[in-house]
């Protein structure tokens, strides 16, 4: 139990997509709870941007200083989910340009998948 609660606090996307990274989070946190560490909604949501790659650093701070509410998991996965889709049609329009002008693109350097510092079997 501690390496799986040392798990879902460390854990980052690194190059994961949104969906991956929110659905590795939910699978860790099911595991958890399912072995009596239930967590709260609101915990899931600062450990989910405490973890995030800083591309995503305004949305995350919309959500964390969120007026009406504290958003539920669902509600920050959208409002990510969301950014990265307007994150890579941004990307896209900014390849095709430098692709059209013959320059050559800068590429990100983030770590590849959702990270943890032990995996689940």
């Amino acid at each position: 139990m501690i390496f799986l609660s040392h798990d879902f606090h460390s854990m980052t996307q690194g190059d994961s997509s949104i969906s991956e990274y929110c659905q590795c989070m939910k699978n860790l946190a099911d595991t958890l709870r399912d072995i009596g560490q239930p967590f709260q909604d609101s915990l899931l949501v600062l450990n989910l941007l405490h973890g995030l790659n800083p591309r995503y650093s305004n949305t995350a701070d919309d959500i964390a200083n969120s007026i009406v509410s504290f958003l539920t998991f669902a509600q920050a996965h959208d409002m990510l989910a969301l950014k990265e889709l307007h994150l890579t049609n941004k990307e896209m329009v900014s390849n095709s340009t430098i692709l059209r002008t013959g320059l050559s693109s800068s590429s990100y350097n983030y770590m590849g998948g959702c990270h943890s510092a032990f995996s689940l079997v």
